[in-house]
């Protein structure tokens, strides 16, 4: 049983050694450390075309230039530059290969058109690795990518929210009823209050309900609330300086005089808002 197990070992390594044009040195077996030295890499090497195949995206016709990649960097020993030459081949594939990718998917969402640009990405790696901050620090870096990567997944990732709610605005403005301002801001009379109209300066109680244009309702004060006239989105601010206490509205907010590209978790970015209003009062100081 031993004699055959030595001999299908051999001739796996014959067979790796044709099959991909290079040539590994020979395997011997003149004793047990031979032999386990051999039999635990065939183990590890269980199912790895199918890891080389999935996870690393390798295509198996090229399985001769991955046999001279490994035995070059099998070969390295302890040199610090073949080391460092080898941690950047497998770092350079991984963030190329890999990373990426995904974060392109993340910004751009289903556009397969739109991808960020591969040249800027190594070089801004590379740049941050060497720390060469000369073009940009790693906080300005980080403060650009929370702004820049933020307003344009929004624009692309969220742009159905916009196109919608521009639709839903459209046919609104033509129904009976509904009153539209220049700015785009729509609304309804539901009571017409006989109380005075709040100015920028005052402080207001208001009673709300907060919707979607699918329904979905992401706030609510049955009791109201206090603010001030000029602490709230630019739809409420624009609504509460010509509505009179005691009044009750429908208001639809266009995305641009809420929230924006602004992500509130129920509240996607490019979202029309919906509001019940009832202006309770003008609160004295």
């Amino acid at each position: 049983m031993k004699r055959n197990i030595l001999v299908i070992c051999a001739f796996t390594a014959m067979m790796v050694a044709s099959c991909c044009g290079q040539k590994p040195a020979k395997a011997v077996f003149n004793n047990a450390v031979d032999s386990v030295s051999y039999s635990y890499a065939v183990a590890r090497s269980n199912g790895f075309v199918n890891y080389l195949v999935n996870q690393m995206g390798v295509d198996t016709t090229y399985m001769k230039d991955f046999v001279k990649g490994f035995m070059e960097a099998a070969k390295a020993g302890d040199s610090p530059a073949k080391k460092a030459y080898y941690a950047g081949l497998e770092i350079g594939s991984s963030e190329i290969g890999d990373v990426f990718p995904q974060i392109s998917a993340s910004l751009f969402g289903e556009d397969s058109e739109k991808t960020l640009n591969v040249d800027n990405y190594i070089s801004g790696f590379l740049a941050g690795a060497l720390n060469d901050f000369s073009i940009m620090t790693m906080d300005q870096a980080g403060a650009m990518t929370d702004s820049l990567a933020q307003a344009i997944m929004a624009q692309y990732k969220y742009a159905e929210n916009k196109q919608a709610g521009a639709d839903f605005l459209a046919a609104k403005a033509k129904e009976d009823g509904v009153i539209a301002l220049e700015s785009g801001l729509l609304y309804e009379v539901i009571k017409k209050g006989n109380g005075a109209v709040p100015t920028e300066t005052d402080n207001v109680k208001v009673k709300y309900a907060g919707t979607l244009i699918d329904g979905t309702e992401f706030d609510s004060s049955e009791d109201g609330i206090e603010f001030p006239v000029m602490g709230v989105i630019k739809g409420w601010q624009e609504i509460l300086q010509i509505m009179p206490v005691g009044s009750e509205w429908k208001v639809y907010i266009p995305s641009e005089l809420a929230y924006g590209a602004q992500d509130n978790g129920t509240i996607q970015p490019f979202s029309t808002l919906i509001f019940d209003m009832e202006l309770l009062e003008i609160v004295k100081k």
